[in-house]
């Protein structure tokens, strides 16, 4: 079980490095071309009054962001105790693998 959940650990955590460092790239390709863009633009844009009665992006994202960690949480939960309903099925399933891993 070790070997499982450590192959298991080492696999999601090259796969978030890698995804770190997807994202790394994209904001900074993002930071240049907004650089260039923006010193283009003029200080006064049409229809940004409009927009200032908004929240500001990164309110957008935090609270987006928020509401999917509790949803995770509360997903975390729900499957765990759906896991722990079918205990009486999978109990079985379990103990016997222990059996015959001990009888070898």
């Amino acid at each position: 079980m070790a070997t499982y959940n450590s192959t298991v650990n080492q696999v999601t955590d090259r796969v978030l490095d890698g995804i770190r460092k997807a994202d790394e790239l994209a904001v900074n390709a993002a930071s240049t071309v907004s650089q260039k863009v923006g010193g283009i633009l003029p200080d006064e844009l049409p229809g940004a009054d409009t927009l200032r009665g908004l929240p500001k992006p990164e309110e957008f994202v935090k609270l987006y962001f928020d509401f999917v960690e509790r949803l995770v949480k509360t997903q975390r939960t729900y499957s765990l105790d759906l896991v722990k309903a079918f205990e009486p099925i999978t109990g079985k399933i379990w103990k016997q693998a222990t059996n015959v891993r001990k009888a070898a």
